[in-house]
């Protein structure tokens, strides 16, 4: 596990961020049940709308001035999915290494860099795949900065993929876009397990 006693986390982003009951309050709750005893503190600092450029113009107030040990960002839908008014690749990738740089100039917190989720409920639709341009560039731009990268596009595209033909109901949104309870708990679950949760609940295997 990778939270320490009364470790106090920041979670940075949109809607999808902010949302209650979402992603957020399912990993609190989970961690309240699991790990009681480290007393973790979960800070919501998800404001809808919200795009990488959004972080920057409040990353003092919000994450900077919380002084958390570890910051989650979940940044990247809204870059994409508003068009001319989002934020196009290159930029996306250069203001998130920004604010990357700023975090850790600024903190002396550890950082869980979460990739987009999706943008429709099939996986190889044209959003989809002009999404992986800003998977990639939040692996890149991780791994330059030797962050905790959760790989959350990776987990939504092949439970897509795998109940795909199975059902006409949405499985992980209510819009495309906005989470589902089953969404929340597989964004949260994906979260919890790459901070090193439930390795110590489950028998190991020969």
């Amino acid at each position: 596990m990778l939270l320490k006693q009364g470790d106090r986390v920041v979670f940075f982003g949109d809607s999808i961020t902010q949302a209650h009951p979402g992603y957020v309050s399912f990993i609190g709750d989970m961690l309240k049940s699991l790990y009681a005893e480290l007393q973790i503190e979960v800070i919501n600092k998800g404001v809808g709308g919200d795009k990488v450029t959004s972080l920057l113009a409040r990353v003092e107030r919000d994450v900077i001035a919380e002084d958390p040990d570890w910051v989650s960002i979940s940044i990247g839908i809204n870059d994409l999915w508003h068009g001319e008014n989002g934020v196009p690749l290159g930029e996306y990738e250069e203001k998130l290494d920004e604010l990357i740089r700023i975090l850790k100039a600024r903190t002396s917190a550890a950082i869980l860099l979460c990739t987009p989720s999706v943008l429709n409920e099939d996986p190889d639709s044209d959003e989809n795949a002009k999404l992986k341009g800003y998977v990639e560039a939040s692996e890149r731009v991780g791994a330059k900065h030797h962050v905790t990268i959760v790989p959350i596009h990776h987990a939504f595209i092949r439970g897509l993929r795998r109940a795909r033909g199975t059902t006409d109901k949405a499985l992980f949104t209510t819009d495309g876009v906005h989470l589902n309870p089953a969404g929340a708990a597989l964004f949260g679950t994906t979260w919890l397990k790459t901070a090193g949760a439930f390795e110590d609940l489950l028998p190991k295997t020969i």
